[in-house]
Order: structure tokens, then C-alpha cells, then sequence
């Protein structure tokens, strides 16, 4: 049987399945990221899963997002806000998939994912807890969920934009 653990962070609460101790959420500040190159047998290009990069300003939120991705074998980095972003793309250029909050200090979400794809082609996924959230004409397609969501729901839309690990 597999235990599980309901994370809640600000408005966001998910229930997913607990490995171990060391898996579940850190309660600080520190951005974890992982660079590891996982192999793939989704048919991704070069045998590796893509890299996703979680623009989060909320640390908690961020973080859960990053080891629930974790957890499920994608390889993940994240930061803080749209101009950490922006300079992750430039320097990483194994970012091809790009999960942003819409509200942020600085650059929102819409506006981050516009430059990002302007940088390279990339996927593009959006979270948001403000309801009624109009897309912008010049923001890149992409699914929009809205906190709360659940780990289903969430992993569901990942798997559809990229395929599994």
C-alpha cells in the first residue's frame, strides 16, 4: 500500500503518493534543482526527458511543484521570477518546457512566456489562483490551471504537453 501526504501551500493543497521521507517538501527558502539527465522512452529527443524550468515566486509552491515533478522522473530547475527565468533559458539550453506562475513581481507570467519562446520553442503551461484570467493576444498558447488543483489534474496536463519520462 502506498502511504500518501496532502501538501498545502497558500491555496494550493495536493495528495500524492509519499516515497520517503527525503522526498517530501523542504520548508525553506533554498531553490532545489536537478540537472540530471534522465533516460527517456517517450521517444524525447536524445534520450533525455526535457528540462522544465518552474517559475514560481512562491517558495513552498515552487519547490512541492519541482519534487512532485521529481517524483515522477522529469528533470526540473526553478526559480524565483521572470527575469531569473529569462536568464536560465539563455544559459541552459536544455529548457524546453516552461510550467510559470501568471501573477509575479516584475514580468508576469504571460509576458515571461512570450519572451521565452521568442528566445527558442518551448511548451508552455500556466498556473494561476486569480480566477478569470483573460490571456493576453500575444501569449504564447498553453493549458492554464488554476490553484487548487490536484495531483492528477496536474501531472495529467504535464504528460500531455511533454509525454512521460
Amino acid at each position: 500500500m502506498v502511504n500518501t501526504t496532502i501538501w498545502a501551500y497558500g491555496s494550493a493543497a495536493l495528495v500524492c503518493p509519499e516515497k520517503s521521507a527525503q522526498d517530501r517538501p523542504m520548508h525553506d527558502n533554498v531553490v532545489r534543482s536537478s540537472y540530471h539527465s534522465a533516460v527517456s522512452t517517450s521517444g524525447h529527443p536524445g534520450g533525455r526527458t526535457p528540462l522544465i524550468l518552474v517559475v514560481e515566486d512562491g517558495a513552498d509552491i515552487r519547490i512541492m511543484i519541482e519534487q512532485m515533478l521529481q517524483l515522477r522522473g522529469y528533470c526540473v530547475t526553478g526559480v524565483r521570477d521572470g527575469a531569473e527565468a529569462i536568464t536560465a533559458i539563455h544559459r541552459n539550453p536544455r529548457i524546453s518546457f516552461l510550467l510559470t506562475d501568471i501573477r509575479m513581481p516584475g514580468i508576469s507570467g504571460w509576458e515571461l512566456a512570450r519572451q521565452a519562446v521568442e528566445i527558442r520553442p518551448m511548451k508552455v503551461m500556466y498556473i494561476t489562483c486569480w480566477l478569470g484570467q483573460e490571456v493576453p493576444g500575444r501569449a504564447p498558447h498553453g493549458p492554464l490551471l488554476q490553484k487548487p488543483w490536484g495531483a492528477s489534474q496536474f501531472y495529467r496536463c504535464v504528460e500531455r504537453l511533454i509525454g512521460a519520462p
